[in-house]
């Protein structure tokens, strides 16, 4: 502001001496051109003609600089008695300004951050489709021959080509439990791949659920290979039915059942089953190994498996993690509770028949 000031009177002074000089330059210049055509007397007269004009041109010069000067001052007064900006303010719009363009690029990079996501996303569904596309069409091709293969055992099995010796009685078990080793296997890939893109439909009915586990004992009850390990089912009076797929029932209590003869020596397998209006609640309890507290943590997550080590072979541990999605998907939910070497629990909620407004 101060500069500005100073630079006022400069103005004025500058103007009056370039005006000044403009004259004497005019004057010169065409007393050279005239001294040649008219001699000295005119050359003076053209002297004292031009010098008023000049003297005309430096004053209407200096006066136009002397308005400029007064209204610039006016214009600085107005910007001094009331604007007053003090430098302080200055420094703080720099830094608003500043602060609004770091901000706007913040929000541009957020912008791009988000594009990306959205194409990442949209990339790995459309991966997650082509896995699923895969696993869908060449599911028929391989289960045709598996089940070709258990089919033939059960055939041998049964000895109706004619008796089998000890051996080949053994080659042939060896066979078949491979065989159904490799189906379970596929079809927990594949149920797994059709929760993840959501391609299950629920085919809801009411529900047997005590039936069901009376039938996944008996099941079970073939498998004990000789293991002193007794098999329950305890059904509560008056419990409903759920309103559930019995086919994904089914899979639930087996995956459970199996988990529990898998991980227990001897003592007791037991279903329970009891219910209220508003869920059907099925517990199945186990006096195997038990699950650290650890393990608890991570025991629903895909491909993960828990317990005894030596136990995990047979298995990719997809089962539980099924059991979950599936029992979600019902609408239910599923908890484990468990004290390491005395055993574990597992309920299951799925909503009763009525529950959903059914008759």
């Amino acid at each position: 502001m101060a500069a500005r000031k100073a630079s006022l009177p400069l103005r004025v002074a500058g103007a009056s001496a370039l005006s000044g000089t403009l004259g004497i330059a005019l004057v010169a210049l065409l007393s050279r051109s005239v001294d040649a055509l008219v001699g000295p007397l005119a050359v003076g007269a053209l002297g004292v003609l031009v010098g008023a004009v000049s003297v005309g041109l430096a004053a209407r010069t200096t006066r136009d600089a002397t308005r400029r000067a007064a209204e610039d001052a006016l214009l600085l007064g107005r910007a001094t008695t009331e604007t007053r900006v003090p430098l302080g303010a200055i420094s703080a719009l720099d830094e608003t300004a500043t602060l609004a363009h770091a901000l706007a690029a913040l929000r541009t990079k957020i912008a791009e951050g988000r594009a990306r996501d959205v194409r990442a996303r949209e990339e790995a569904e459309e991966a997650d489709r082509y896995k699923s596309d895969f696993l869908m069409a060449v599911s028929h091709e391989l289960r045709t021959p598996l089940n070709a293969i258990l089919g033939f055992a059960d055939v041998l099995m049964s000895e109706l080509d004619g008796p089998l010796s000890e051996g080949a009685r053994e080659d042939v078990a060896t066979i078949h439990g491979a065989g159904s080793h490799l189906r379970d296997l596929f079809e927990d890939v594949i149920d797994l791949s059709a929760l993840a893109s959501s391609r299950i439909t629920l085919q809801r009915e009411a529900v047997d659920v005590g039936a069901l586990l009376e039938e996944t004992s008996r099941l079970l009850e073939g498998q004990r290979r000789g293991k002193p390990i007794a098999l329950r089912v305890v059904v509560a009076v008056g419990t409903p039915r759920a309103d559930a797929d019995p086919k994904r029932v089914r899979q639930i209590v087996t995956n459970l059942g199996t988990n529990a003869l898998k991980f227990t020596e001897q003592g007791e397998i037991a279903f329970e089953l009891s219910g209220t209006d508003e869920y059907v609640e099925i517990i199945v309890r186990d006096t195997g190994s038990g699950i650290t507290r650890t393990e608890l943590e991570t025991l629903f997550t895909e491909y993960t498996q828990v317990g005894d080590v030596k136990r995990r072979t047979r298995g990719t541990g997809l089962g539980l993690a099924i059991c979950k999605q599936l029992s979600e998907l019902h609408g239910g939910s599923i908890k484990a509770e468990s004290a390491f070497g005395q055993g574990s629990a597992f309920t299951v909620r799925l909503p009763t028949y009525h529950s959903r407004g059914n008759a």
